[in-house]
């Protein structure tokens, strides 16, 4: 596992095949990233051996373990400036769920957001839109006030509970969503 994260170019790498679902070539994913052959499957071949790629006909494939969830979220987590949120002082907390935090989105998925923020005009949030669609590919904003969390503990609580137990606080207090 130590020689996994070594490497930016290691990083790089792994940032461009873990959320695959199809078959990985290597000479597609040193021409899309701009690294050598070379390296590139030498990487895989260290994926390989640590349980996170198998090989099947000359592809590697991401195995689906806790391993390859894991290493997901934390390339989902660190994926994240959470400075937007500090730029923006209406905001109070900002959280991943769906997918992104449990490991198991793709290259395809959209990245949820959670942002509890105080009322505030609509010019402030659109702002605050713009700026995370620039950083953030597929991001999905959920805006929360105090209000909403309170109409959605009472009028969709599976929702609530899968919000407040299943996500990952990026930013502010981390029982921000329990009222």
């Amino acid at each position: 596992m130590k020689n996994i994260f070594t490497t930016k170019e290691r990083i790089k790498i792994l940032k461009a095949v873990i959320f695959n679902t199809q078959p990985i070539r290597v000479n597609s994913i040193a021409a899309m990233i701009k690294i050598s052959k070379g390296l590139v499957s030498k990487y895989l071949d260290v994926l390989l051996k640590e349980g996170i790629t198998k090989k099947s006909k000359g592809k590697y494939l991401i195995v689906d373990s806790s391993i390859t969830k894991g290493i997901r979220i934390l390339l989902n987590i660190t994926g994240i400036d959470t400075g937007i949120f500090k730029r923006f002082d209406f905001v109070g907390s900002a959280g991943l769920y769906g997918s992104c935090a449990k490991g198991e989105n793709t290259a395809d998925s959209d990245v949820d957001i959670w942002i509890k923020i105080k009322d505030v005009t609509d010019e402030k949030v659109a702002s605050l839109t713009a700026v995370i669609n620039k950083k953030i590919r597929n991001a999905k904003l959920l805006f929360l006030t105090t209000n909403k969390i309170e109409k959605m503990k009472k009028d969709d609580k599976l929702f609530y509970h899968s919000l407040t137990f299943g996500s990952i606080v990026l930013y502010g207090e981390k029982d921000a969503l329990q009222l």
